[in-house]
């Protein structure tokens, strides 16, 4: 069963402020860009990056589940949640217990289900989690990752990818943060908690979550990732979120609902057409972030100490960067970059400083942006 994708633009327009605004001219391209970097700078947004505009928000458990529901007599809730509550003790039972020998070290309970699936989602196992970044330029990067334009589609929205930006302090996500609370506090503490963590429509974990800190590691730190929890089984993110501000409107009043800063729709919208994608690549190339920078590889890290050890200790021709001239600095980072070669924290630093000390230099170009 293939999961349900967006027809066109005016299909999706209802689920996101601005879903059917279109990116297809060079204006509307450096103007569209301008405005997601600069909410990179503010903490208070988050983003996402797909790479085709007619994909709906699914997590990977419901993309699991919708695959096989057709096999499946009765589709209530409640053998959903059974789903996901099987690869949570099974991932409790893995290795003889290690993960809740993990979780103890963190002061979290061996039964705190969201702690689990923060986990499974980070190693690729399927969860409610949908992942979102806290910096724009990691969006666009897994925007535009894995697209390579050669062609039209055969419909429009096909020709485009998205990045989405979400107002975390939207006062939504806060009420479904007191929901969460209130059903944990009624939590028994000596079993899974999944049961009570399903009664919440969504829930947005970020690293001021307990549950989150597990995750610390190089990945999230670059990837600068968060999650947002949806426990429907076969509505997209957008949709539940619709539907839930919908009735919540209902309930309190236009008047109530506007004085407390609530948002129609889950996020903005940002539609590039695909054409644009190869321009972006290199952009963010040339600011490092690139698949070495969003996939940190632990095990090369022997190796670049040791090589760049070696070289600096047995090369007598070897020099310190801060004695590179600018066109060295420029041309030995170009070379590490194009043949994937790990650049060095001391490379990196050195560049900053030089064009910050020359900032009118053309020789930086785009590496002047991250400053």
């Amino acid at each position: 069963m293939n999961l349900p994708t967006y027809k066109n633009f005016e299909e999706k327009a209802p689920y996101f402020s601005k879903g059917s605004y279109k990116i297809d001219n060079d204006v509307e391209y450096e103007s569209s860009l301008q405005g997601i970097l600069k909410m990179s700078s503010r903490p208070e947004y988050i983003f996402r990056g797909v790479s085709d505009a007619k994909f709906k928000m699914y997590n990977h458990a419901q993309r699991e589940w919708i695959s096989i529901i057709n096999n499946i007599d009765q589709k209530e809730d409640f053998f959903y949640n059974k789903f996901i509550t099987d690869k949570i003790l099974k991932c409790k039972e893995w290795n003889k217990g290690t993960i809740p020998n993990l979780l103890q070290t963190y002061n979290i309970s061996e039964n705190d289900s969201l702690a689990y699936l923060a986990f499974m989602q980070h190693f690729g196992i399927a969860t409610p989690l949908l992942d979102f970044t806290s910096r724009s330029l990691n969006a666009l990067y897994f925007a535009v990752e894995n697209i390579d334009y050669n062609s039209e589609s055969s419909i429009e929205i096909g020709n485009y990818f998205s990045v989405y930006c979400n107002y975390q302090n939207n006062t939504a996500f806060e009420i479904f943060h007191e929901v969460y609370l209130e059903s944990m506090s009624n939590t028994r503490t000596e079993v899974l908690d999944y049961e009570w963590l399903s009664n919440n429509k969504l829930l947005l974990i970020s690293n001021l979550t307990k549950e989150f800190n597990i995750l610390n590691n190089i990945r999230i730190l670059n990837q600068q990732g968060l999650f947002i929890y949806n426990n429907d089984a076969e509505l997209p993110l957008e949709t539940v979120y619709k539907d839930f501000i919908t009735f919540y409107k209902e309930e309190i009043g236009l008047d109530k609902f506007n004085e407390l800063l609530m948002h129609d729709t889950i996020a903005i919208c940002f539609n590039f057409h695909k054409k644009y994608a190869k321009i972006i690549k290199k952009i963010l190339n040339d600011l490092w972030i690139n698949d070495e920078f969003i996939y940190p590889r632990v095990e090369t890290l022997k190796s670049y100490v040791d090589n760049l050890i070696l070289q600096k200790h047995s090369n007598k021709d070897y020099k310190e960067y801060g004695e590179y001239t600018n066109e060295e600095l420029v041309t030995k980072f170009k070379f590490l970059m194009r043949t994937n070669q790990p650049v060095d924290d001391e490379l990196r630093s050195t560049l900053v400083a030089r064009s910050k000390k020359d900032i009118s230099n053309p020789i930086f170009g785009n590496l002047q942006s991250i400053l």
